[in-house]
């Protein structure tokens, strides 16, 4: 669906395409059609998306297109929200300025605790238990993780193939294209989940072997 567009009539071809393949016997996941409607939204509905998200349990498709449609008619209330958002920052941005005299230097401006002659606490040195940022293995790891957000992002693109659909008699190609395409993203699981599993054993050997230096 393009930005401005006709919620309604996009949400009405959804239901049309789905009635189609139930006409042909075929049956796709019910989850997997939420799945499609929602990420099928533009770029406007992404509040409305992380909030469906967030839920315990994904909402039947019947109930998502009840609160889509929900959604797309209290739009123009977004005007006043971003309004009392903006009075609320400038709220927050006013601060109060001190003029009296600290009780450590005799300096006017701040108070002692604010003072900045007293020595400041050493902070925790969280890099020798954290993750290195400069570490090849921390590096290799978001790079993994950036992965399997493009894949998804791959799956979903193939998945809305299905709107794009309209002689029914390529509706069957469509699902078994995002058949294959599903399957080859569950493969490519497994041999992340697998190189995974190596990485954390030889993680787990190395600190062995530095507890056994240390003692």
């Amino acid at each position: 669906m393009s930005e401005g567009g006709d919620v309604r009539d996009h949400v009405n071809k959804f239901s049309d395409i789905v009635d189609r393949l139930g006409a042909m016997d075929i049956q796709v996941n019910k989850d997997l059609l939420s799945i499609m409607l929602l990420f099928s939204l533009p770029d406007s509905y992404e509040g409305f998306k992380c909030a469906i998200e967030s839920r315990d349990e994904l909402l039947e498709v019947e109930a998502l297109k009840v609160k889509i449609l929900e959604k797309s008619e209290v739009g123009s209330n977004s005007v006043v929200e971003l309004a009392g958002s903006v009075r609320t920052e400038n709220q927050k941005s006013y601060k109060y300025e001190f003029n009296g005299y600290c009780f450590k230097c005799g300096k006017q401006g701040h108070k002692s605790p604010e003072c900045p002659t007293q020595s400041k606490p050493n902070k925790p040195n969280f890099r020798r238990n954290g993750p290195d940022k400069q570490n090849k293995q921390y590096r290799q790891e978001k790079q993994c993780a950036q992965a399997d957000d493009d894949t998804l992002q791959y799956i979903i693109l193939n998945l809305l193939v299905l709107f794009q659909v309209v002689d029914l008699g390529y509706l069957t190609v469509a699902v078994l294209h995002i058949y294959v395409v599903i399957s080859n993203y569950l493969s490519l699981l497994m041999k992340k989940l697998m190189e995974e599993s190596i990485w954390l054993v030889k993680l787990a050997v190395k600190s062995k072997e530095r507890e056994l230096l240390i003692y």
